[in-house]
């Protein structure tokens, strides 16, 4: 399904405490089960600008949950996918503060069918590569967009090989796991999967996905077998010898009914490739060496900066999502990251863990959702 962004522009036209501050008005508004409605808030001044919104709609438990990101000079982004369940009319509350002055807009939003029954909204593309070196498993997210149920089975449409599983973690959502054993590994190298995707009204979709074991190695050039008698070399490849950094504050125990976030900076001169947050809720059996090939893996994406020194973060999925109020739980979890110095022919790349021994761990509690 295609996605459809509806921009909406709020402009403060005043600033300070003594002219207050005014947001424009704004028509009503109608999204598409299923698509992306974006809301661009900008603030008419350089002053700090403080963002917030409410809804008529219980947002909270949602697994893809609408998203608030600030940028620079004054503006923000509200991103937000209706479901199924969320088919008629609402109220969108936002709200801008500037130097403790509020302004506020209520938006009415008309949330429609879309054309398509069920489709994959993820995973993008054909197939991913899965360097083990770098990572010992592909985790790719499964979400679907059905604009006539609330709730998917998703579910392997042929066999799958072993060390893969799916799970089902949201009512439209899942992953795919594939952890494959060093054994399996040396016998083949491309795995595909059929993922299928249904729900009670008979609406059905499959998504052919492959994972492909290996690196984007430099390839290998022969020698030349007439030499120059006087050769002029091209000059041996610079490799960068640092490894990159990661600055992070580890995250404290925390009440919720959604989803923690892990963030991180990370900087390297050539860049990032990749950045992955390991998790767990066992602990690990050797507390100052933990295994990642036992952990979670859940990418990091680039939020702000660039890949040369950026703000990253990843979500881990709730383990007391589906439980009763009150019911916690611990994460133990690590923050790894590899550079992309062997794009260099002739370099290797760098990793980096954080910490740099053991893991990082705090409390999730399921709060009351009322």
């Amino acid at each position: 399904m295609r996605t459809i962004i509806a921009l909406l522009t709020l402009a403060l036209l005043g600033c300070g405490p003594k002219t207050g501050t005014v947001l424009d008005p704004i028509g009503p508004q109608t999204a598409v089960v299923g698509a992306e409605l974006g809301v661009m808030l900008r603030a008419a001044t350089a002053a700090h600008v403080d963002f917030a919104f409410s809804s008529d709609l219980d947002l909270a438990e949602r697994h893809v949950m609408p998203t608030l990101t600030p940028y620079a000079n004054g503006e923000a982004m509200f991103r937000w996918t209706p479901l199924a369940s969320d088919l008629g009319d609402h109220l969108f509350h936002f709200t801008a503060t500037v130097d403790g002055v509020p302004a506020s807009q209520t938006v009415a939003v008309r949330v429609v069918a879309g054309a398509d029954p069920i489709s994959f909204r993820s995973p993008v593309g054909e197939g991913t590569t899965l360097d083990l070196v770098r990572a010992p498993c592909a985790v790719i997210p499964l979400l679907v967009d059905d604009t006539s149920a609330t709730e998917v089975d998703i579910a392997a449409g042929a066999d799958m090989p072993d060390g893969a599983t799916i799970t089902r973690d949201g009512p439209l959502s899942g992953q795919l796991k594939f952890c494959p054993a060093k054994t399996l590994a040396m016998q083949q190298t491309i795995f595909p999967f059929t993922i299928v995707a249904s729900d009670e009204g008979g609406a059905r979709t499959e998504k052919r996905y492959t994972v492909v074991l290996g690196i984007q190695a430099p390839p290998v050039v022969p020698p030349n077998p007439n030499p120059n008698p006087n050769p002029n070399p091209n000059p041996a490849p610079t490799c960068d010898t640092a490894s990159p950094t990661i600055a992070t504050t580890p995250h404290g125990n925390i009440t919720t009914v959604g989803n923690p976030h892990i963030y991180a900076q990370i900087s390297d001169p050539h860049g990032i490739y990749n950045a992955v947050v390991f998790w767990s809720t066992d602990p690990p059996l050797d507390p100052e060496n933990p295994d990642l090939f036992a952990m979670n893996a859940v990418d990091m994406q680039l939020l702000s900066g660039t890949s040369q020194d950026g703000q990253w973060g990843g979500t881990i999925p709730s383990p007391v999502i589906d439980e009763p109020a009150g019911t916690s739980a611990t994460i133990y979890y690590v923050i790894g990251t590899t550079d992309d110095d062997d794009a260099v022919a002739g370099c290797q790349y760098h990793a980096t863990f954080s910490p740099d021994s053991g893991v990082y761990s705090f409390v999730i509690k399921r709060a009351n959702s009322n």
